[in-house]
């Protein structure tokens, strides 16, 4: 979701608290991220607030699984 919200890569890593891999960037980087991480997780609010009051159509499984049965028939 993170990727799909435009939240470069990185950034996601940290929010998902997933320690850098790189060595050199982990040591030497001192910035804490904590302003992109705090945008990052009013991005993902938001696009959980549209979800919620009705931005998305939202199929059941049940739904979805018939759909999917009777277009296999077709």
């Amino acid at each position: 979701m993170l990727s799909q919200l435009r939240v470069p890569p990185h950034v996601a890593e940290l929010c998902l608290n997933h320690l850098e891999r790189e060595t050199m960037r982990r040591v030497y980087d001192g910035h804490d991220y904590s302003g992109e991480m705090a945008e990052a997780w009013e991005r993902v609010a938001g696009h959980l607030s549209t979800l919620r009051d009705g931005g998305a159509q939202v199929v059941s499984l049940q739904d979805g699984r018939a759909r999917i049965a009777r277009a296999k028939r077709a």
